[in-house]
């Protein structure tokens, strides 16, 4: 093999690799703080989701408040959740032309309870 197709076969290893990182938001946004967030701005938010509005519409909730939030079925991965459960939600800030801004949900995860 050259030395340019190891070259690059290398960077493009660690560019798929730096490229994934950079797409999940390292730090926990609030949901007062995403909410002032521009349109398809990625963001990470902890708290509960505490009922359900239909529709994949959820309303979640944190210590800074309240916003909706859109989760299709497969992203739950079957696991049900209650309203007293802590959950990560990753998504992108969805603002639409009526200025409601929404968080449309890419990833759920459970927070573990802690003891």
């Amino acid at each position: 093999m050259a030395n340019s197709e190891a070259y690059q076969s290398v960077s493009q290893t660690q560019a798929q690799a730096v490229k994934g990182d950079a797409l999940i938001p390292l730090q926990v946004s609030t949901v007062s703080a995403a909410k002032s967030l521009k349109d398809n701005t990625e963001v990470r938010l902890q708290g509960q989701v505490i009922r359900a509005l239909g529709k994949d519409k959820y309303e979640f909730r944190d210590a800074t408040g309240t916003m909706i939030v859109e989760i299709d079925d497969q992203k739950w991965h079957g696991k049900p959740v209650t309203q007293l459960a802590s959950v990560t939600l990753i998504g992108e800030i969805d603002r639409e032309s009526d200025n409601n801004v929404e968080l449309d949900v890419e990833e759920v995860h459970s927070v573990p309870a802690k003891p």
